[in-house]
């Protein structure tokens, strides 16, 4: 066979949010976000997620007094900046 084919990226991203005192948030429906990671050092490069949206919502667990959820999320695009 001739040639190639190049499938589609398949980028996935686990978040853990803090969950704000003012009450839980809708975080299933999230769609078409930006999530940026920024670097530890001053030498790194920011790394964007683009289009992001949102495959499963985990439960509510506890950690330092603080209410969490892990989220995860598939994005469309990854940008360094």
């Amino acid at each position: 066979a001739k040639g190639f084919s190049r499938g589609i990226e398949e980028i996935q991203l686990t978040v853990s949010v803090v969950i704000p005192e003012s009450g839980d948030l809708n975080w299933g429906g999230i769609e078409g976000a930006k999530v940026t990671q920024y670097p530890l050092n001053s030498t790194g490069k920011r790394v964007s997620y683009l289009d992001c949206f949102t495959t499963q919502v985990g439960a509510q667990y506890t950690v330092d007094n603080e209410a969490k959820r892990d989220i995860t999320m598939n994005a469309l695009r990854r940008v360094e900046e």
